[in-house]
This record gives C-alpha cells, structure tokens and sequence, in this order.
C-alpha cells in the first residue's frame, strides 16, 4: 500500500518548462526569480533564461519578478511549456543603485540616503565638466567656479562641509576605484598637494560625461561608514558605461556631435569719462583730482603748453621727460571690446556589444573649448576600453 501511495502521490506532480526574455532585444534574462503564486515554491532561471518547475496539483499562477522589470503572473493551466517576456519598469529602474563594492541593489534596500543623477540628465545639460553637471541636480551639493574661463577649476561641497586645511571636497570613485583629489592649500590659494601649481579644483574634468552610467552621491555617515576616513566629506560615485547585447544587435554605435556658444553677459561699470587724477590723489573741489575730460581733452600738440604732455594714451600721469609729440588726443580702452564670442566643440564615438556571456565597450571623444578670454583654449581628448568575460558560473574577468 505505501508503494501504491507514493506512486499516486509522483502522478499528481508536474514539471513546467520555458524560457524568459527581455522585451528589449529578446535575449534570455538569467535570475529571475520563479514562484507559484501564495507559496514558497519556485526556483531562478539559468544564464539563458531557461527555467524548470515542479508544481503540485491545484497550483493555477506562476510569479515572474526582477529587478528593473515588470512583475508579471502568468495562468498556467494544463500547459507544461509558459514562456514569459517581461518588460522594462522605468519607475523601478530609477530606484537601482551601484553600492560601494560594485553591487546592484534597489534604492529601498539600502539603510543609508543615496541620490542619483542619471546618464540623460548628464546629456541634457550639456556641460563638458562632469561637477558643472551637478549644480542644481543634487541638494546639499555646491559647485563653486573657480572662474569662468575654459577649463577653470570647480570646486565641489556636499552640506557645507568645511576644513581649515581646504581640502573639503569629496572623495571620487569611478567604478569603485577611489580616485585621490586632495589638496593642501598654500597661502597664496594654489595647490601644494596631488595638483600642486594649479587652482583647487579637481581632475574630474578629465571624464568624458558621456561615457558616464551614473552618479550616485553619498553624504554624511554613510559615506564614512563605506570608504573611511576618506569619505568624511562625502562620495561621489561614477559608473561609467558597460557593453552588452542591447536593441537586438551585435554591436551598438553612438556618435554624438554638439556645439555652443558662450558670451559675457555683463561687464562692471567703469568710469570712461575722465582720465587718471595727478598722482593718484583725490581732494573735493581740488582740480588735480580729476583727469582730462577724456571727450574734450587730448594731448597739446604744441610741445610749448604747460605740461606737455603729461598725459599718455590711457590718462595716466607720465614724466614730462617721457613726452611723445607724434601722439594725439588720449584714447579710451573699451574694456567690453577685450572679450569674445566662447565655442566649445563636443565629439565623441562609442562601439558596444557582447553576448550572454563576453562584452565590451570602446569610446573616443575629443572637445574643443576657447573660452570667452583671449588665448584661453582647453582641449581634451579621451579614449575607453573596457570589456569583460564569464569563463564559469563562478569566475569572471572584466577590465
């Protein structure tokens, strides 16, 4: 009788099979999870998607989860074959972050603030410099420019951190590797540190923003907690981009090409009515205070008039030993004049792909930056490779 009993208890039980895939470019999703609805029982698909289940009698729904995409339920029936597309959750997508050791875990997970910025943002601002980027995107986080010359520092603080020695600004970590910014100011403002001759700023201008993934900022405790004392003043996190299979193709190619002007929107108010007073010194009512008229006044051109010329070109006072009879009337300098139109030129090219188990990813970029100062040019240029392999189910190699 107990043999009787187990075999009826074998013909009641059923193995479903089938395949998950992406709505994206219909490759198999590995790790997602399988589970009969209202029970424990369930399983994960392998690194095709593939997926095996044995479910009891009166089990009627299959749950299909995984992060980043659509939970779907699915009626199973009599059928022993259910193959499922799951398609992408935008709003799910958005609460993924890259934590501290290079894992994926869903924003509510994690027991500390963490604020994104993602690649599109990073695109729609336009900015050549990575920091600039974040003005406005992040709260607690201020950018602070150095000038607004080509290429002049930025210099970065989350809350207001600060430090008698300058070096406030937070630790960088591209791809989990801690990239060392420190600077120890000198009286004079300069560097003496890591960029010793160069104003405080830091190198993340050398970033080509559009290789860039996400931004993940870390501020207060936590960032202590997870990279030390180096943290204390916040972490920025960079994650750059990564190869793989994406829209159905082998390999992907993104050429992006931008252009933009920059112009001075203001100059301060200067006196262009009167020159340089004698020597310097003011005195109400006193005629020396004030220099020639520059709209009436000019030089004599009769070597015989008292103070001869005293004054040169820019209306400062000259000895009269220095007198030069061939100039004329005093010129007046149009400060506004000095500046020009900025252009920035932007290029970059990047070559994606992969498979189910190599991909890489190269990307080249060259911008052109002259600035609104005469003579103030930055030109960068940036190359990328990256790529990586599974050679097992436990062993993978990526650089």
């Amino acid at each position: 009788m107990s043999f009787i009993g187990v075999q009826f208890a074998l013909a009641q039980t059923r193995t479903i099979n089938g395949t998950v895939t992406s709505s994206d470019d219909g490759a198999g999703v590995p790790g997602v999870t399988v589970l009969v609805k209202g029970t424990i029982v369930g399983t994960t698909t392998d690194i095709d998607g593939k997926y095996s289940l044995s479910v009891k009698p009166g089990s009627k729904t299959l749950v299909f989860s995984y992060i980043g995409m659509k939970t779907q339920e699915v009626a199973i029936g009599s059928q022993n074959q259910v193959d499922v597309i799951l398609q992408p959750d935008v709003l799910m997508v958005d609460e993924v972050v890259i934590t501290a050791i290079g894992m994926t875990k869903e924003k509510k997970a994690l027991g500390y603030n963490v604020q994104d910025v993602k690649s599109e943002e990073i695109a729609k601002s336009g900015n050549t410099d990575v920091v600039n980027a974040l003005q406005g995107r992040v709260s607690g986080v201020e950018v602070t420019s150095s000038s607004g010359a080509a290429g002049g520092a930025n210099y970065i603080t989350i809350r207001g951190a600060t430090s008698i020695t300058g070096n406030n600004q937070p630790l960088f970590v591209v791809d989990g590797v801690p990239i060392d910014n420190s600077v120890t100011a000198d009286d004079d403002g300069f560097g003496s540190g890591d960029v010793a001759g160069v104003a405080r700023g830091n190198r993340a201008l050398d970033i080509n923003p559009d290789d860039i993934k996400n931004i993940s900022v870390l501020k207060g405790g936590a960032a202590t907690a997870l990279y030390g004392i180096r943290g204390a003043n916040g972490v920025i996190q960079i994650t750059t981009k990564k190869g793989g299979v994406t829209g159905g193709h082998k390999v992907d190619v993104n050429f992006n090409s931008s252009v933009r002007f920059s112009q001075i929107s203001q100059t301060p108010k200067l006196n262009q009515k009167y020159a340089q007073g004698w020597n310097g010194d003011w005195y109400s009512g006193f005629f020396a205070s004030w220099g020639p008229k520059i709209s009436e006044s000019g030089y004599s051109k009769d070597p015989s008039v008292w103070g001869y010329p005293d004054f040169d070109v820019d209306g400062a006072i000259v000895p009269a030993a220095d007198a030069d009879p061939s100039l004329g009337s005093v010129n007046i300098y149009d400060h506004f004049n000095f500046f020009q139109t900025g252009v920035t030129f932007n290029n970059s090219i990047s070559l994606s792909g992969g498979n189910d188990k190599s991909s890489f990813y190269m990307s080249a970029s060259d911008m052109d930056d002259k600035g609104v100062i005469p003579n103030n040019h930055v030109r960068r240029n940036t190359f990328k490779i990256s790529g990586s392999t599974k050679l097992s189910d436990k062993f993978k190699i990526s650089g």
